[in-house]
């Protein structure tokens, strides 16, 4: 839409004030004034940031001369042929598209009909241009300039004959109805060259493209219908025309594909061209190329072998003697001069000269160009035949402005065979018949010498046509006498089998490219290769890929593994655990010995009860270790559940215990909830409530020893306990149950000086508990491989079990040790009941005597034992041993003094 906006504005400008407002440059003008006029605007010069227009010839040569006069030559023909149009004289106007959107739509805006006759009449105002009277346009040579030319001119019902640009959206009758073309689109190209390697066989190329709007266009077509066709690309180099092209020739002959298919501007193809020469490449690849190569056809040696797909013949009868016979000096033509000079050329001898050369090569489509002024001739002369029959000269001018609304439909409709062979349309205003492939090919000239009557051969280069492609029929026509003589390379490496079908390794598959050759992609480490070596295939879980026929194309079972003894972090695990029952039974039997009948860690049932617990989980350590079966994972996570259970309820049990010794001793009532009977109950039914739990989760989920693959691309697959996750948390739930309740109690009795003594080593223990659940849950459930889940259930058996065995036994231990000391001076046990008994009792402080007090009263009503005297000469004793005596005397003294 961008290019639309100025040539609306201009549009607007001409049709309000006659005349177009254009910059001078503009105003060069070829004219030949006939009874009617066909319009022409061509790239002949190009443009600047300061200069619209007129800064060089186009392509800095003779073509856009060659353009020009080819037409000139073609209304020549039609003035001359008593048989075509005899009725009127035929003339042109033709502008300069100067190569540039704004200037190619502010000419084109001078074609437009004007409805004032002043208005064609050349002006002398400045920056003022006047209007051409035509009855339709030729042009123009690209596509960024001739699309809004073309809606531009369609708007008005003026018909647009292009011969050079193949852009496939101007086949849409929509946006362009009055345009015409005489050359296929841009996919017929496309298709003539894909056939055309197809027919030799060469499925394996690379494509050199134009980053524009043909290349592109172009590109995006190949790749479509190569893919359909069974076609492989091998490299893909997009370029400008001001682009490093050594750098993309030694990226095309790296490639192994040796057949290249450029889709380029004709100045990209001279530097390529001079690239080639300057490296010495020539030879090195197969080029085939569209007709934007054929002015580059004749380059030495360098395009021999190559090939151009082309709609225009080769030659146009009689052009070379009217192109070679135009004189310097007294041309119409006013773009020769310049042309001539800028080649160095200023008489009529050297312009002969030059001229004679170019006409013996041809470089330009020169049939396809003269064609387009025949469609206009025949066109006209069907109307004029079928409406104004008889009429000549100015009637018949009147005629054809009376029916001109008429004449694109006889456009649409003519059908001759021309220089560029048979013409005619199909609906969307395309010209769709045959293209032509040529092939440059070096012969050999015999040349006799006269002086020495010698023969001697020289060579040459000529383009010959090798086939053509049928557009209607889709496939390659009459193809012969091609030659690959001129390769350095083997003619087997134009074929795809050598190029691209390379051997796989045992692991890779063949990724297809568009169904021709293939590249080698490894698969994943747990995938094997299947469906003929073209695709991957993940093994199922505990399987991976095994060789079979020099490939990974089966699964076998993967090895399990096993809990190695000899591993460090095993072999730790089982010392300290062997430890740890060393260290139980020690306990057990100085306990036994010593200390059970005292009863002041709790009854002696529950004591023992305790140690069975921790013997329990210390007997699930080896038994996780040995090789899973489904009888040793279940006895080793009954004695986990029963040991850690069995542990929190006698430890609850316990700091309720002495909760009541205190309330009950201390403060002289007796709590009801913590009677022997209320704790019986809710021991009952806790274990009735766990066992409940246990079993049901057991039976919905049973614990088993399984084979895992804890990660799927990893070679491994682990025999192991499978603890579905509810068993561990209905177990954390009651763990953390009687921990709390634990906790709570302790903490009760801190205000008490038995209490405090007998369950601060209970708190210290509950807290590392919960501090280790609280690290084991997290690392537990996020741990991938089940071993690792393992290590952490061990790992907190023995965290848990050592630490209930230090902090729970140790301090009474210690106790047991200090009773032995009896008689061994002040501050022992033995001298402490002595003197009280002989009535030398060292002064005690205030705690002490109203304890004692409170006690004797006790005595005297309930007949109470004297128990509660060896408590405190226990807690005097240890605080003793501990260096405590100073600082909890006087915490004592601050918690239990009587005011009164």
């Amino acid at each position: 839409m961008g290019i639309l906006v100025p040539a609306v504005f201009f549009l607007l400008i001409g049709l309000s004030s006659g005349y177009i407002l254009g910059d001078r440059l503009l105003d060069v003008v070829y004219f030949r004034e006939g009874d009617l006029n066909i319009g022409g605007l061509f790239p002949v010069t190009t443009y600047n940031d300061t200069a619209i227009c007129g800064v060089s010839l186009f392509r800095g040569s003779l073509t856009a001369i060659e353009i020009v006069e080819a037409l000139a030559f073609a209304v020549d023909n039609i003035n001359k042929d008593p048989e075509l149009l005899p009725m009127i004289k035929l003339g042109f106007t033709f502008l300069d598209s100067c190569t540039n959107p704004q200037a190619g739509v502010l000419q084109a805006i001078r074609f437009l009909p004007q409805s004032n006759e002043r208005d064609y009449n050349h002006t002398t105002i400045a920056n003022y241009l006047n209007s051409f009277k035509v009855i339709g346009v030729i042009g123009t040579a690209t596509g960024h300039i001739t699309t809004p030319v073309s809606i531009l001119l369609g708007g008005a019902g003026i018909p647009l004959v292009s011969f050079w640009d193949g852009g496939d959206d101007l086949s849409n009758k929509k946006v362009h109805p009055t345009f015409f073309r005489i050359i296929p689109p841009d996919v017929h190209h496309v298709l003539a060259i894909l056939n055309f390697l197809n027919e030799n066989k060469w499925l394996y190329f690379s494509v050199l493209a134009q980053d524009d709007d043909f290349g592109r266009a172009s590109l995006k077509i190949l790749k479509l219908f190569a893919a359909k066709m069974g076609m492989c690309i091998s490299v893909t180099l997009r370029v400008s025309d001001n682009s490093d092209f050594k750098i993309y020739l030694d990226t095309l002959i790296a490639s192994p594909a040796k057949v290249v298919v450029a889709l380029i501007s004709e100045t990209a193809v001279a530097h390529m061209i001079k690239v080639v020469w300057s490296e010495n490449a020539a030879g090195k690849l197969i080029w085939v190329g569209s007709d934007r190569w054929l002015e580059y056809m004749y380059f030495n040696n360098v395009m021999e072998g190559n090939f151009v797909i082309s709609s225009s013949p080769l030659e146009l009868p009689g052009f070379d003697t009217y192109f070679s016979s135009l004189k310097y000096s007294g041309s119409p033509n006013p773009w020769f001069k310049r042309a001539l000079s800028d080649l160095g050329c200023d008489n009529n001898e050297c312009a002969y000269s030059l001229l004679r050369e170019k006409a013996g090569k041809i470089t330009l489509s020169t049939p396809d160009i003269h064609d387009t002024m025949m469609i206009y001739a025949h066109g006209l002369h069907s109307l004029l035949t079928t409406l104004c029959p008889g009429e000549e000269g100015r009637t018949a001018v009147e005629c054809f402005n009376t029916n001109s609304v008429k004449f694109i439909g006889y456009l649409k409709r003519v059908n001759f065979t021309g220089a560029s062979g048979q013409i005619f349309f199909d609906n969307k205003g395309d010209r769709t018949s045959i293209l032509r492939i040529y092939q440059t090919v070096r012969r050999r000239v015999l040349k006799r010498e006269d002086i020495n009557e010698t023969e001697v051969y020289t060579s040459h280069i000529s383009v010959e046509q090798v086939g053509y492609y049928d557009i209607r029929k889709g496939r390659i026509v009459n193809f012969n006498n091609m030659t690959l003589k001129f390769t350095k390379f083997d003619k087997n490496e134009t074929l795809i089998e050598s190029l691209c079908k390379i051997p796989c390794q045992p692991n890779e598959y063949k990724s297809i490219l568009k169904g021709c050759c293939w590249l080698c992609r490894k698969c994943q480490n747990n995938e094997k290769v299947v469906d003929n070596d073209t695709a991957c295939q993940k093994c199922p879980p505990l399987y991976w890929p095994g060789l079979l026929n020099n490939k990974y194309s089966v699964c076998d079972p993967i090895e399990v593994t096993t809990f190695d003894w000899l591993h460090p972090v095993t072999l730790a695990l089982l010392i300290t655990n062997g430890f740890d029952i060393l260290l139980v039974f020690f306990v057990l039997g100085t306990f036994w010995l010593s200390h059970f009948q005292k009863d002041e860690e709790g009854p002696t049932w529950l004591v023992i009860i305790q140690l069975v617990a921790i013997v329990w989980g210390f007997m699930s350590v080896p038994i996780f270790l040995m090789r899973p079966t489904t009888f040793n994972c279940n006895a080793a996570h009954i004695l986990f559940l029963l040991s850690f259970c069995v542990l929190y309820l006698a430890m609850f049990l316990r700091t309720v215990e002495v909760y009541r010794k205190c309330f009950k001793v201390i403060e002289e009532y007796e709590l009801k909830y913590t009677s022997k009977n209320y704790l019986v109950m809710f021991t009952i039914i806790l274990v009735f409530i766990e066992m409940a739990a246990f079993i049901t989760i057991g039976v919905l989920y049973p614990v088993r020893a399984v084979s895992l693959q804890p990660i799927i691309s990893e070679k491994l697959v682990e025999l192991v306990c499978e603890v579905p996750v509810p068993h561990t948390i209905i177990f954390l739930l009651f763990s953390m149950v009687l921990l709390l309740l634990c906790s709570i109690f302790s903490l009760k009795s801190q205000n008490d000086p038995y209490g405090f003594e007998r369950n601060r080593f209970v708190s210290m223990y509950v807290v590392i508990s919960l501090i280790m659940w609280i690290a084991f849950m997290p690392a537990y459930f996020t741990a991938i491989h089940h071993r690792m889940k393992t290590y952490f259930r061990l790992l907190v058996v023995l965290v848990n079990h050592t630490s209930a065995l230090i902090l729970n036994f140790t301090p009474a231990f210690l106790e047991m040790c200090l009773r032995r000391r009896k008689d061994s001076g002040p501050g022992g046990f033995g001298y402490f009941r002595n003197s009280r008994q002989s009535g030398n009792a060292p002064a005690r402080t205030a705690v002490h005597t109203t304890k004692i007090s409170r006690t004797e009263k006790n005595k005297a009503s309930t007949g109470g034992s004297d128990d509660i005297r060896d408590v405190y000469k226990i807690n005097f004793s240890l605080q003793s041993i501990l260096g405590l005596s100073n600082t909890r005397s006087s915490r004592e003294t601050s918690w239990n003094v009587d005011p009164k």
